[in-house]
């Protein structure tokens, strides 16, 4: 593999580095997800959204406030928000609320490991895009939020924070995936991707899952 086979794949090698290896383990210009099980509810862009499946009564038990889905690999978690009773006016009796919680999944991503050498980030500044299609929804205002954080050595420390918290247009729905994406300067680093998403007893939005990957810069 030459260089300038390399530099036709978009990939930019500094001096001092081998090509081979920077190309085989495709850590520039080649747009790869970084991320473990990347899309853990199984869908897909190219689709429309599966339209939701309401049940024919009210369900029992407590609210199933988590989607179904294969998260292996990532950290999840759920938060349940209370009841949100600001609007109502004074004296007015209200038989029911919705409640909301938020559904988090969390996933470190070691750049060290993906071929994101000490060289090649001081070098050649590649771009880490992190991009995200999450299903519109007429649920709320704010029902999907993508936090992405760049760590320490310890992997506790926070360098820096990248954070997108779309509104949506509740007079405007049209049941459509809706893209959302963040760049972040190269690092030598672990990068920390979060997402929460809004849950009621029997809706939420659903999400394709976030997939960083890098370009040259």
């Amino acid at each position: 593999m030459s260089e300038a086979e390399c530099s036709l794949q978009g990939v930019p090698v500094p001096g001092g580095v081998d090509c081979k290896s920077v190309y085989d383990s495709k850590p520039l210009g080649l747009g790869r997800n970084l991320l473990k099980n990347p899309a853990p509810l199984g869908l897909s862009k190219d689709s429309p959204p599966p339209e939701p499946e309401l049940p024919s009564v009210p369900p029992g038990g407590p609210p199933p406030f988590q989607p179904d889905g294969d998260f292996a690999g990532w950290s999840i978690s759920t938060e349940v928000l209370p009841y949100d009773t600001s609007g109502i006016p004074e004296g007015v009796v209200v038989c029911a609320l919705p409640q909301y919680s938020w559904f988090s999944l969390e996933q470190v991503v070691d750049l060290k490991a993906e071929g994101l050498c000490d060289q090649l980030l001081d070098d050649v500044q590649p771009e880490i895009v992190i991009q995200d299609w999450y299903e519109e929804s007429q649920l709320h205002a704010s029902i999907y939020q993508l936090h992405v954080k760049l760590l320490g050595a310890d992997k506790t420390t926070v360098i820096s924070e990248y954070k997108a918290s779309p509104t949506e247009d509740l007079s405007n729905y049209s049941h459509n995936w809706k893209e959302v994406s963040l760049s972040v300067p190269p690092a030598c680093s672990d990068l920390l991707v979060s997402e929460r998403l809004l849950y009621t007893a029997v809706l939420g939005c659903r999400c394709l899952m976030c997939s960083p990957a890098t370009a040259p810069g």
